[in-house]
């Protein structure tokens, strides 16, 4: 059952964060308790991992991102989550994880080549685990892939999705 595996790994990564970091109740505008009392559809949330390839030449560039989706995506929750990713231990090269605002009015956060190497794990399992502690239970997973073709060149996109 993937719940089980996700409170288990929730218990297990219970970590320290730094003292300089604000301190953000795990509540948000919307929460589980508010919606089971009330008996109303939670609504949903989602966190895109997108991993993009551009071959041009003999070079190839790469973009990795994450990204949450949904009207109940709050300033308090995205908090919670950097808050988290912080207390992470990277490795030297990777960079760190933190969500901020887009043009394209998500929150977003890039990874580079290190940080995906050697701790996108540990990122997704640091947002897995303040997501639960939020109240917000992982439904499921997808993954799709895309491929687009150009006079300028081509792409693959390749999209994970977590949804809540």
């Amino acid at each position: 059952n993937g719940n089980l595996i996700i409170n288990a790994r929730a218990q297990a990564s219970k970590q320290a964060t730094p003292s300089h970091l604000h301190n953000y109740p795990l509540q948000s505008k919307h929460s589980a308790a508010q919606y089971s009392s009330t008996r109303t559809k939670m609504p949903t949330i989602i966190l895109k991992k997108t991993f993009k390839i551009k071959p041009a030449g003999f070079q190839v560039a790469n973009e990795k991102s994450f990204t949450f989706h949904g009207s109940a995506v709050t300033d308090q929750i995205v908090g919670a989550v950097n808050q988290k990713l912080a207390g992470i231990r990277y490795a030297s090269a990777a960079s760190r994880v933190q969500f901020g605002g887009s043009s394209s009015g998500h929150y977003l956060a890039h990874m580079n080549h290190d940080c995906q190497k050697y701790n996108e794990e540990d990122v997704i399992c640091a947002i897995l685990d303040t997501m639960e502690e939020l109240g917000w239970s992982f439904r499921f997973q997808y993954d799709s892939e895309s491929q687009s073709v150009k006079l300028s060149g081509s792409s693959m996109t390749f999209r994970e999705l977590f949804i809540f």
